[in-house]
């Protein structure tokens, strides 16, 4: 019978695979960074940053982070206009006072003005050291 293994032939597979050398842990990179996701809350009226959550992937190579965090702004800003996003429009200086049309009011402005990005990068620390 081609392809039959003995119980005996069995556990020996398996003694020999439990005894075979665990390769060394390799160490961790020196830095890693994270992308935090701002919190958006909306009340009936305005959304505003409600704090922020750190996303899953973990960057152990800073323009990475960097490039990727751009991606996830871009894709937050191309989603929706500023309009229909509904920021609390008196938290934001612009050009043109308190009267203005929020439909000509472009992402670029509202940042300018001070809105906050969505996602931001931040480098990890081992616990009582200090970001660098």
């Amino acid at each position: 019978m081609r392809g039959w293994l003995s119980r005996r032939g069995f556990l020996g597979l398996v003694g020999s695979a439990a005894a075979a050398p665990v390769p060394a842990a390799v160490p961790p990179p020196a830095r890693a960074w994270i992308i935090l996701e701002r919190n958006w809350a909306y009340n009936d009226e305005i959304s505003y940053p409600d704090g922020t959550s750190p996303r899953t992937a973990v960057f152990y190579d800073r323009t990475q982070a960097d490039a990727e965090c751009r991606r996830l702004c871009e894709a937050f800003y191309a989603a929706q206009t500023p309009e229909e996003f509904e920021p609390d429009w008196n938290e934001y200086f612009l050009e043109y006072g308190r009267d203005f049309d929020e439909s000509s009011v472009s992402w670029d402005q509202l940042r300018a003005a001070g809105f906050p990005e969505p996602y931001l990068v931040q480098e990890l620390t081992s616990a009582g050291e200090a970001p660098s």
